[in-house]
């Protein structure tokens, strides 16, 4: 059935492409005769037999019924019937751009393997057959090609070329609403399910949950892990807008109790009560930066009484980090 449905359609477009040159002047059809005419002539005029040595004489035999051990004589023009092996005699060209699509001819030498379907194109010489048929190499390409499994392979390449683009209109929506579904099992409800697509591309920034000037200041670090060695956290005070720091309390190594906090400049002054000679110095190094187009930020600690989030001792300003925040590659 499928293969009465190709016929059918080759016949239908052959006949469309002869009404197009036929509606298109006197030119186009005298080129189209013109091109039907050397096809067959091409087709009439392959060289159908070789010359073969046999019984100790030269004589012209049909290429079909060459077999291996056959000595074969190879001139200028010659299409090769079988895959042969060249013996002593002079190099020659070889197309064989039918079997490896290479555009220019192949030098080949005494010893050398030619192919079937390849054509000499200079030089002659003699080879012994060492394949034919469906053992040459154009025989397995021809196999391959005509696989049973290539038609089906085909049908449905057709299949997902014309169906993929008409079903994503509705796989989409459906696809959607099943991580709407999966978010709201996690506790998220989502209003409009466009979002998700919008969310989809920050996957990477939002999982990785780390702060990026966290990321630089342990960067430094010759062995990041160093910073997390022996320690355990106890609590964790997050960035809000209205203290513009964070803390955290932890536990060193040696069981002592630490609270670190980091921040705006001005916050963490405040937070250490610091005197105003000691902020106008302070000010006057973040003003250095900002001419060098660097941030600060402030950095001090205390100790804690043995309680998440407990008084300590008074906070001492440790110092300020210089940041360098790039502008966007993408912005104007």
């Amino acid at each position: 059935m499928l293969m009465d449905f190709n016929v059918r359609y080759s016949v239908m477009e052959a006949a469309a492409i002869m009404a197009i040159a036929l509606a298109n002047g006197d030119g186009k059809i005298s080129l189209v005769l013109s091109v039907c005419w050397s096809s067959t002539l091409q087709s009439v005029s392959l060289k159908k037999t070789m010359l073969v040595l046999r019984d100790g004489r030269w004589s012209e035999q049909e290429a079909a019924i060459l077999v291996p051990g056959d000595i074969i004589s190879i001139k200028l023009g010659d299409i090769i019937p079988a895959d042969a092996r060249l013996l002593e005699g002079d190099p020659f060209k070889v197309d064989q751009s039918a079997l490896t699509g290479e555009s220019l001819p192949v030098i080949k030498n005494p010893g050398d393997e030619v192919f079937s379907g390849s054509t000499c194109k200079q030089g002659e010489i003699e080879a012994v057959v060492i394949a034919t048929g469906v053992h040459t190499s154009l025989g397995r390409l021809h196999i391959l090609w005509t696989a049973p499994t290539k038609d089906g392979i085909d049908n449905l390449l057709v299949l997902l070329i014309g169906g993929i683009p008409t079903a994503m209109s509705s796989v989409l929506p459906v696809t959607m609403a099943i991580g709407s579904h999966r978010l709201s099992q996690q506790g998220a409800i989502t209003k409009r399910m466009t979002s998700i697509e919008k969310m989809a591309g920050n996957w990477a920034s939002r999982i990785e949950n780390q702060d990026a000037i966290d990321a630089a200041i342990v960067g430094m670090l010759a062995d990041p892990k160093e910073a997390r060695a022996g320690i355990r956290e106890m609590h964790f005070l997050p960035f809000n807008p209205v203290d513009k720091r964070t803390a955290l309390t932890y536990i060193d190594s040696n069981g002592n109790w630490h609270r670190a906090s980091k921040g705006a400049p001005e916050q963490i002054l405040a937070l250490c009560n610091a005197k105003e000679d000691f902020k106008r110095k302070v000010h006057s190094i973040i003003d250095k930066f900002a001419e060098r187009g660097l941030r600060s930020l402030g950095v001090a600690g205390q100790y804690p009484k043995k309680m998440k989030e407990g008084a300590g001792t008074p906070w001492q300003f440790v110092g300020l980090l210089p940041l360098f925040d790039p502008p966007r590659h993408d912005s104007a």
